[in-house]
């Protein structure tokens, strides 16, 4: 569960990069 939350976490904050 915990990794599940940290892995969407650094996965959000990625795209976020890639988008901007």
């Amino acid at each position: 569960m915990a990794t599940n939350c940290l892995q969407l976490r650094i996965g959000k904050e990625m795209g976020r990069i890639v988008t901007n």
